[in-house]
């Protein structure tokens, strides 16, 4: 199951019943990876006054120095973070994954949500993605008024990002619902692109496009400690959870 169809996890909850607040708690987090965008989360986290424990191939978590933190961000390949699961239930501790690539395992959804975890995955963690999805679900309704209309989605990243289709892409026809299936994806790898995602809707007469391009990695960022900030403040129920489901309730129901 690829990351982007955790749908079987069922809807994202919130958890009204305990609210906490930040402030006065200690923050330590642990970070898996410290690439080009884990840089930017741990740059982010310092300034926020975060103490942040750094695990890569050299270092890497165990159950002793996973027993302090309050949570784990994981901006590695799928194959990387994989090994780690099931220690990090083990350990009890909450996880935001960016994993690009990841097959998660059958029935992580139950044992996440019986060990009474929250998890937060993404693709994608850029909070304005959550206004592209909203628009491409819409735009996905105009076939109602353009049937012999063709859709088509292109994406460009930089040439060390190894999976191809990306991650984003998926989740884009995916999130244009039923007949866009087998909308086509292209894709290319050009010097160090951030991400750029263009759908494109099109007749014999006229063309319709939505872009989104990511300017600076901070933007992912901003969006995982969004996502940390809303575990440690107990807003979300146990379970895995998709970054776009809740961000989506926080920006259009106001319940996160």
């Amino acid at each position: 199951m690829r990351s982007n169809s955790l749908g079987f996890c069922g809807p994202s909850a919130v958890n009204s019943s305990k609210m906490t607040n930040m402030q006065n708690q200690a923050k330590y987090v642990g970070l898996l990876g410290k690439g080009k965008t884990g840089g930017k989360v741990l740059e982010l986290l310092r300034q926020r006054g975060y103490k942040v424990a750094i695990f890569d191939s050299t270092h890497p978590p165990t159950a002793s120095n996973l027993a302090n933190l309050q949570a784990l961000i994981a901006f590695v390949p799928g194959p990387v973070l994989l090994p780690y699961l099931p220690l990090l239930q083990n350990a009890r501790l909450p996880l935001i994954s960016g994993a690009t690539g990841i097959t998660w395992p059958e029935g992580i959804c139950a044992n996440v949500k019986n060990r009474e975890l929250t998890w937060i995955t993404a693709n994608n963690f850029s909070l304005g993605m959550v206004v592209v999805k909203a628009t491409l679900e819409a735009l996905a309704r105009a076939r109602q008024i353009l049937p012999d209309s063709k859709a088509s989605i292109h994406e460009i990243h930089h040439t060390k990002k190894l999976d191809s289709p990306s991650g984003t892409a998926l989740s884009w026809r995916q999130w244009l619902g039923p007949g866009y299936e087998t909308t086509p994806i292209t894709s290319a790898r050009e010097g160090d692109v951030v991400g750029f995602h263009q759908f494109t809707l099109k007749t014999t007469s006229e063309q319709i496009q939505l872009t989104h391009e990511a300017l600076d990695r901070g933007l992912f960022a901003q969006g995982a400690v969004w996502s940390l900030e809303q575990i440690l403040a107990n807003r979300l129920a146990p379970g895995v959870h998709r970054f776009e489901d809740i961000a989506t309730e926080f920006l259009f129901k106001g319940q996160v």
